[in-house]
């Protein structure tokens, strides 16, 4: 509260933040959107917390530091250390005073990045439902474990399994329209290491390590009718499980293929196919292309696909409005959606 019993200017945005990010979470139409941005340009005052009492607290904080370091060191020179560590319960007030002054210095420079956040679950919203996507609700584990049995792109990681995000949608292109569904999946890799280390007095001893490293796959769900059974994924490529090397030089250093029938393998990635693989791995890295023995097939990457490219946010609230207002694309997922429908129009009647 002010002088005058009011609330504050941070206490106000405070709670504007709060219903920003509880209107953003329910949002499902670009007309809540724009109603949430435009709830920010009705704020009265800037979209930025004042810290002008935190910078000041900070100084006060630094300031009694000194003074009690003052008090206690009758001179500053290196015995002054010694002292300190001597003296720890009359130094109490000196590291109490630094750890407010740092945790004020963190408030100032940090707490503004909440509205850098909302910004981005804003437009990231937005993004959603200008690809007209809608979310499902799943048990997370579960489907990861289901699509396992089904496709060996989600065979990845020993520890850990999740489709975090799972959105229905419709793609409508020259040749082909399909429905698809896109997904973000995490998974854990355990790994244990050994370490050895050796003491003063030459004793060796061992100790297992384990580390966890945190993995995401994004991509889209679809089905292919024009060839089964076949992977193609970049990486090295491991000589028991490949089964069909094509001709390009260039195809064969970035990709590998496992398939279970040769002679379809070839039907399919003829070289129009084949060179239009090369042309993804520039723009996409870490593509995995996979179509089971059903017909279902999936086309993933290992990088982000809802990538943050706003130019502005919730400080420029009526510049916002604007950018959520116009058409935004996703470029990463229409690239994998244009690939999709490109290998349709490349492979049709190889197998009629």
């Amino acid at each position: 509260m002010d002088v005058f019993g009011m609330p504050s200017h941070n206490e106000r945005l405070r709670t504007l933040l709060d219903s920003t990010k509880q209107k953003t979470e329910n949002a499902t139409t670009q007309q809540c959107l724009s109603s949430v941005i435009e709830d920010a340009i009705a704020f009265d005052g800037p979209i930025e917390f004042n810290n002008t009492k935190v910078w000041l607290l900070s100084g006060l904080c630094l300031l009694v530091a000194c003074f009690f370091g003052y008090l206690i060191a009758p001179k500053l020179n290196l015995d002054f250390i010694f002292y300190f560590v001597r003296t720890f319960n009359q130094c109490s007030p000196i590291i109490f005073a630094l750890i407010m002054c740092g945790f004020f210095m963190w408030l100032g420079l940090t707490r503004n990045s909440r509205i850098d956040a909302l910004s981005d679950e804003i437009y990231r919203k937005d993004l959603i439902v200008d690809a007209g996507m809608i979310p499902q609700k799943i048990n997370g584990v579960e489907h990861a474990k289901k699509m396992a049995k089904v496709l060996n792109d989600f065979q990845r990681g020993n520890h850990y399994w999740n489709t975090e995000k799972l959105f229905n949608a419709n793609f409508s292109g020259s040749e082909y329209s399909f429905a698809y569904q896109y997904y973000c999946f995490h998974y854990v890799t355990e790994r244990r290491e050994v370490v050895t280390s050796t003491d003063s007095e030459g004793r060796t001893t061992t100790r297992t390590v384990m580390t966890y490293v945190h993995s995401r796959r994004y991509g889209i769900l679809f089905d292919f009718s024009f060839t089964k059974e076949i992977e193609i994924k970049t990486g090295t490529a491991i000589k028991s499980q490949q089964s069909f090397t094509p001709a390009s030089i260039e195809f064969n250093k970035r990709y590998w293929v496992k398939c279970k029938d040769d002679k379809r393998a070839s039907k399919f990635l003829k070289p129009t196919v084949v060179l239009a693989f090369e042309d993804l791995d520039e723009q996409l890295k870490g593509v995995h292309f996979e179509v089971n023995n059903h017909g279902k097939a999936c086309l993933s990457t290992a990088v982000e696909v809802f990538e943050n490219t706003r130019k502005f946010g919730l400080r420029q609230p009526q510049q916002f409005l604007s950018e959520i207002n116009e058409k935004n694309e996703v470029n990463r997922l229409n690239e994998l959606l244009l690939f999709a429908h490109k290998l349709m129009t490349l492979t049709d009647n190889n197998f009629k």
